[in-house]
C-alpha cells in the first residue's frame, strides 16, 4: 500500500529529537500526480527554520524537477543539488528518488538520483546547482516529515508516497541498488517505514530507532508494485525457493516467496 496526500496540511510526521546529520541519504518511492507547485517530498527543520533540510519537488520533470536544500543559519553557504532534468518520467508513474548530503564532501557529493520500477535509479545528465555546503550541523530537531514542509504544511505533495529511508551518511551506488531492489536495510538507518501497510494509523519505524510516523490528512492509496518487502539482499546472491515472473501487479519480476542465502544483510 502507499499513502495518498492532496491537500495542504497533509503530512506524516516522524517523531524523536534528532540532531541533523553531517551526511545523509534519504530515498523513497512516489508517484507525482499534479505539477501545480513547489511541492515538499522530505523535510525536518528547527522551529525557527535556521536550519534545514528540504527535498522539493517543483512539478516538471523536464525543466529543474527536483531540488535539495540544506542550510546553517551560521554557515556561509548551504548545500543544493538542483536536478536539470529528467525529461524521460512522467507523471502518475512510480519514481525511485535518492538525494545525498555531505558536508565533508565535495560539490559533486551533493546527489539526485530517480529510477522507477524497471531502471535503477541514476543522476541527472546535467545539474542546474550542485554544492557544498559549510559549517557543522548541530541543532537538534523534532520532528522531521514526509510529504510536507514541517514548518508551514503548505508545500504538500500531491501524489502517493510508498517506501522511505533516511540513512545518516551517504550511500554507495551498490547500497542505493539494494535499496531499490530490495528495499536493503542497511546501517546507518535514521527511520525505515512502508507507508499504508498499516492504514492510516501510526506507520512503523524498521530501523529499530522507534521514529514512527502519524499521519495527518493522507488516506491508503494502491500499493507500489514491488517485489518482497523483507528480503536477503546483497548484490542478488540469493537462492529463492519460490519463484515469480514479470505480472501486473509485480512488473519488476522480483522474485515472489521466501529467500534462502548467505548475504550480509536480511529483513525480517
Amino acid at each position: 500500500m502507499s499513502l495518498n496526500l492532496a491537500s495542504s496540511g497533509d503530512i506524516v510526521t516522524h517523531t524523536g529529537d534528532l540532531a541533523i546529520p553531517l551526511a545523509s541519504t534519504v530515498c523513497l518511492w512516489f508517484r507525482p500526480t499534479s505539477d501545480t507547485a513547489r511541492q515538499t517530498l522530505f523535510s525536518m527543520q528547527t522551529a525557527a527554520g535556521t536550519h534545514y533540510q528540504l527535498i522539493n519537488f517543483r512539478g516538471d520533470l523536464a525543466n529543474d524537477p527536483f531540488d535539495t536544500t540544506r542550510h546553517r543559519a551560521t554557515a556561509p553557504t548551504g548545500g543544493t543539488a538542483n536536478a536539470a532534468s529528467f525529461a524521460s518520467y512522467a507523471l502518475n508513474s512510480w519514481l525511485f528518488l535518492v538525494a545525498t548530503f555531505d558536508t565533508a564532501g565535495a560539490n559533486g557529493d551533493q546527489k539526485l538520483l530517480i529510477g522507477n520500477l524497471t531502471t535503477p535509479p541514476t543522476e541527472p545528465s546535467a545539474y542546474t546547482a550542485q554544492q557544498v555546503g559549510s559549517g557543522t550541523p548541530g541543532e537538534t530537531v523534532s520532528p522531521f516529515t514526509f510529504g510536507n514542509n514541517a514548518n508551514s504544511t503548505t508545500r504538500v505533495f500531491i501524489g502517493d508516497i510508498a517506501a522511505v529511508s533516511f540513512f545518516n551518511r551517504v550511500l554507495t551506488a551498490n547500497e542505493i541498488y539494494q535499496v531499490w531492489r530490495f528495499n536493503a536495510p542497511l546501517s546507518g538507518r535514521i527511520v525505515q517505514s512502508h507507508y499504508g501497510l498499516l492504514g492510516t494509523g501510526t506507520q512503523p519505524d524498521w530501523s529499530g530507532n522507534g521514529r514512527t510516523g502519524t499521519v495527518t490528512g493522507a488516506t491508503v492509496s494502491a500499493h507500489v508494485p514491488l517485489g518482497p518487502l523483507f528480503a536477503w539482499s546483497a548484490e542478488d546472491s540469493y537462492v529463492v525457493a519460490a519463484a515469480g515472473g514479470r505480472t501486473t501487479k509485480n512488473t519488476r519480476a522480483a522474485p515472489l516467496g521466501i529467500n534462502l542465502g548467505m548475504n550480509r544483510s536480511m529483513g525480517l
